[in-house]
């Protein structure tokens, strides 16, 4: 119970920092508080052996410090500490068996790419210029911890979620579909093959009436910055 009210004070926190109509002042000590209470329910379910729920708060904490730091927000942290608490939450589901879904490899995925180059509809030369984090600088960062599943490249761990999904050998909600098939579509377009690209981008659109109307905005506008030709 109390791991779960620190998690909850978390994400109220979160939603508050992530707030662009807020002063910056505030978002930046509501960032520091979710922090702070992340860190708190992550010690509190390792004490408890609650391995599920440590591997969903290291998740869950890494992607908020990432988000907090793409905005500016003064929290504390160095570059690189949001991707160790994702392979941290890799690292518990490997060791313990636990962790449903794909929301954590695909804020792996998201982050390698630091959310991909913002202008629309990039020519694919400039894209694929993109400085995408290795696979092997990501082992490098984590280590010692060390992960069962080895990958090549990122496109082959977005192509292997994809093809879990579609085999249905793991279920997952509509929005984590449509995430999956986001990064399927941007690692194919970014150092595979353009028409898997975009045939997961013909995928995606007609899976957007399934969203909520912000969740399809966000899409949208991730659609507008993939490059000629595939979208």
């Amino acid at each position: 119970m109390r791991s779960e009210h620190a998690n909850l004070q978390a994400l109220i926190h979160r939603a508050i920092a992530l707030d662009e109509s807020a002063a910056h002042a505030d978002r930046s000590a509501a960032a520091r508080h979710a922090v702070q209470q992340y860190r708190a329910a992550l010690a509190l379910a390792n004490e408890a052996e609650l391995f599920d729920a440590a591997a969903s708060t290291a998740s869950n904490l890494g992607w908020s410090l990432w988000l907090f730091q793409r905005c500016g927000l003064d929290v504390p942290g160095e570059d690189g500490e949001p991707l160790r608490w994702i392979g941290l939450a890799a690292w518990l589901g490997d060791r313990h068996g636990v962790g449903g879904g794909f929301w954590n490899t695909i804020y792996l995925l998201r982050m390698a790419r630091r959310n991909g180059p913002d202008a629309p509809h990039p020519t694919p030369e400039v894209f694929r210029r993109w400085p995408v984090l290795s696979p092997e600088a990501f082992r490098a960062l984590i280590a010692p911890m060390t992960l069962h599943a080895q990958w090549s490249s990122w496109r082959e761990l977005a192509a292997s979620m994809q093809a879990d999904v579609d085999a249905g050998r793991v279920q997952i909600d509509a929005l984590q579909r449509a995430n999956v098939l986001l990064e399927a579509a941007w690692y194919e377009a970014h150092d595979g093959d353009p028409t898997r690209a975009a045939e997961a981008v013909e995928r995606l659109r007609r899976r957007l009436r399934e969203l909520t109307p912000a969740d399809r905005l966000f899409f949208r506008d991730a659609l507008r910055r993939l490059p000629q030709g595939v979208v």
